[in-house]
């Protein structure tokens, strides 16, 4: 059973955001899965690294749009993204360091972060985008 389910709800009608969107939550799903089964340091390492540079991919494209479109919530939208990605470099600095192990905790703070993130930051913009017309171009996660 996934530990985190792509929802219909969770479509923003921008295909190539909610491709990437369903790649973040299948790099998510391969951690959890690597927790349960106890995988190497060096298998969980490679995904976090994965998730890390997924989300950067992601909201780079996202800040593009948004910029170029004039979106009001820009400079709110990249401050969270800001936020999240110090947060999640610090997860996987623990990682790395030997401080933290990949743990019950730290996957809830994934999973709770997709969610919200696609839920209370990304659906508010999507309506703004579509109406301007943008065409995002398509660029997936490895």
């Amino acid at each position: 059973m996934a530990f985190v389910r792509w929802e219909e709800k969770y479509r923003l009608g921008i295909n190539p955001l909610d491709e990437q969107h369903q790649q973040l939550f299948d790099i998510i799903n391969k951690l959890h899965d690597a927790m349960l089964r106890e995988k190497s340091k060096k298998v969980v390492g490679e995904l976090l690294k994965k998730l890390m540079e997924g989300t950067a991919l992601h909201f780079s494209d996202e800040e593009i749009h948004m910029e170029q479109n004039a979106y009001p919530g820009y400079a709110a939208h990249k401050k969270e993204h800001h936020d999240l990605a110090k947060q999640m470099t610090e997860v996987v600095s623990n990682f790395n360091g030997g401080k933290t192990e990949l743990s019950t905790p730290v996957m809830y703070f994934l999973k709770d972060w997709l969610y919200k993130h696609i839920v209370q930051t990304d659906l508010p913009y999507t309506s703004y985008l579509i109406d301007k017309g943008v065409l995002i171009k398509r660029r997936t996660l490895r």
